[in-house]
């Protein structure tokens, strides 16, 4: 990591990571399958900031990294121990003419980004805000399919091309000494631009479709009051729709939601150390919503929960 002075407002950024990694799946008394897949990736990013003025800045982002799929990807060991009326569980490699494994053929790929960022922030004594645009282009991302394996996790694959692109903006304000405002939203679009799905002898081609478990726009507000040793904290969340399922408007999704949560708290001094009491409730108005889903099967939030804890700061 290195950065250059180009200028006294204008700095150059640079980074470069070199990373190795090795699966290594041997011993395995059930079905004797063992491999390696070795990975080398070389990651680059560069960026330039520009101060402007001493509250006003710019700058620009690129970069390119690459990430291995999980060891799951190309062999649910776990799975491949159901009993075979159930089915079977294959190794995710290509073949041998002689119908055996070819270990070294992978069928699942390393995804690899292109990101694109663009931002502009703003900041006084009271003041501070940022607004960034990214552009994301994914080979290879590894996406949901909407399924769920028996232990209850998503069951996970390739989609050729895929692209992720939105508008993000944060901001913290002092209204006055005593009483902070903070929030950051983002508003994003999630493509399948090159993807095929398969299953049970069908395919379907499902490029331009929203990509599973992204919603389109989130938020977060949080409003802090501090008086003397007493603080007052109301925070809430808002998450847009999202699909369960890469089929968009053809399959199901988790509605939006909104939540609150608030914290109070009080501060005790004692000898020169402090105990620190603060009562949370999550769910503040027991709002009833699905945080996430796989194909049919959704994940409810719980209820309003209520905690109480202690902590002593020497």
């Amino acid at each position: 990591h290195e950065t250059f002075a180009l200028a006294p407002n204008i700095s150059l950024l640079f980074d470069l990571q070199l990373t190795r990694k090795q699966y290594r799946f041997q011993n395995e008394k059930y079905l004797n399958h063992e491999f390696e897949i070795p990975y080398l990736f070389i990651n680059p990013s560069a960026g330039v900031n520009v101060n402007f003025t001493d509250r006003f800045n710019g700058y620009i982002n690129l970069s390119r990294t690459t990430r291995e799929p999980r060891l799951k990807n190309y062999y649910d060991a776990a799975e491949a121990s159901q009993p075979a009326a159930w089915g079977t569980v294959d190794p995710k490699f290509g073949t041998n003419a002689d119908g055996s494994y070819d270990y070294s053929n992978p069928l699942v790929k390393p995804e690899t980004l292109y990101d694109l960022e663009l931002g502009i922030g703003y900041r006084t004594s009271s003041l501070q805000w940022n607004a960034n645009i990214y552009y994301m282009d994914f080979r290879n991302e590894i996406v949901k399919n909407g399924q769920l394996d028996r232990f209850g996790q998503p069951v996970t694959g390739n989609a050729k091309r895929t692209r992720h692109y939105g508008l993000e903006l944060s901001g913290t304000w002092q209204m006055f000494p005593s009483l902070q405002v903070s929030g950051n939203t983002s508003l994003s679009r999630n493509k399948f631009v090159e993807f095929t799905s398969f299953g049970w002898g069908s395919q379907q081609t499902l490029d331009g479709n929203t990509i599973a478990g992204f919603p389109g726009t989130m938020a977060n507000v949080r409003t802090r009051y501090t008086r003397g040793p007493f603080f007052l904290v109301l925070e809430g969340q808002y998450v847009g729709k999202q699909y369960t399922t890469n089929f968009e408007d053809d399959g199901p999704a988790v509605d939006a939601y909104t939540v609150w949560n608030s914290r109070i708290g009080y501060r005790i001094p004692l000898n020169g150390t402090t105990l620190r009491t603060t009562f949370t409730i999550n769910n503040l108005f027991d709002a009833l919503y699905a945080t996430h889903g796989e194909g049919d099967d959704f994940f409810p939030a719980a209820p309003r929960r209520y905690f109480f804890s202690l902590q002593y700061e020497i």
